[in-house]
């Protein structure tokens, strides 16, 4: 669940990046050129846009790749807008000086004996600085507005996803701390039902989560229609209350996930295996199997002989 939408989000990012960086492009190329604030060298004249279209795409590569090394794309997304404005400011940077590093090295092969190709451009420097302040800002104004836009969705009761967890001891809590930090994401955890705990007491997970009862009450629970996702977070000695949650869940349109207990599960050297699909949990397997069997009994006969 979180993992498709950090997906979604990550595409909304690499889009509204791609849109700030074209448009940030441009929009220097018309006011470097073209604002009359700048003087324009009168022996040079203003460069033709043919140029600075085919240098884009490698600015474009080269932004979406260091942001990719920074981890924009593949890692947790939960940063301040003070790390990401100083992320974006440090892509800005290397950007234009990779891209100038490549164009001066292409300048100068250009030069040499028998090139296979020449290029005989150089960007002006005066555009490449405000095409650094623009694109510092453009980049990090879109992706404030992406987290603006969805914080007004979740306050308006859209797309917000109702969690309910069973299960209010380690696991329960290690889940509800991880929904709670993703809860700009729209996860909103309604509360515990546990039957250790009495109905009303407060779970300590981002300033209290309130017990809503026994397991029993699920289904009173779920008849309300505001719960759309069921976490299962009870150990293995709770088998027969995971099988009657289970069963109680099966009702409802609502999706249900069962946390496994994995610390019971390495106690009994326990692993997850793939059985054409079907999920086996594998549980006291022999160490030895086939010929590391005959190895070992062959060892144990040459000990008993020596």
């Amino acid at each position: 669940m979180i993992k498709r939408k950090r997906t979604r989000l990550i595409g909304l990012f690499i889009l509204s990046d791609i849109v700030g960086i074209l448009a940030s492009y441009f929009y220097t190329y018309g006011f470097r050129f073209y604002g009359y604030i700048f003087p324009v060298d009168p022996d040079k004249g203003i460069p033709s846009i043919k140029s600075y279209v085919a240098v884009f795409p490698l600015i474009l590569i080269v932004h979406l790749g260091i942001f990719f090394l920074q981890g924009f794309y593949r890692t947790r997304l939960k940063r301040t807008k003070i790390d990401d404005f100083f992320l974006v400011t440090l892509n800005a940077f290397f950007t234009i000086l990779i891209v100038q590093a490549v164009l001066s090295y292409l300048n100068a092969y250009s030069q040499g004996k028998a090139p296979l190709f020449s290029v005989q451009f150089k960007m002006s420097h005066v555009f490449l600085a405000i095409y650094f302040v623009v694109v510092v800002f453009m980049i990090s104004f879109l992706r404030n507005q992406i987290y603006f836009f969805m914080k007004r969705r979740f306050a308006k009761g859209l797309n917000l996803q109702s969690v309910i967890i069973v299960g209010a001891g380690d696991m329960g809590k290690a889940v509800a701390q991880k929904l709670t930090q993703y809860k700009d994401w729209g996860f909103v955890v309604k509360g515990f039902l546990d039957d250790e705990k009495r109905e009303g007491e407060v779970v300590d997970v981002d300033g209290g989560i309130k017990v809503l009862g026994p397991i029993e009450r699920l289904e009173s629970v779920l008849e309300e229609g505001d719960i759309s996702d069921v976490y299962v977070a009870l150990d293995l000695n709770n088998y027969p209350k995971i099988l009657e949650t289970l069963k109680v869940v099966n009702k409802y349109a609502v999706k249900v996930r069962l946390i496994p207990d994995l610390f019971q599960l390495l106690t009994l050297k326990a692993k997850i295996e793939d059985l054409d699909g079907f999920p086996v949990i594998s549980i006291d397997e022999p160490p030895l199997r086939g010929i590391m069997t005959f190895v070992k009994r062959a060892m144990d006969i040459a000990v008993s002989v020596v």
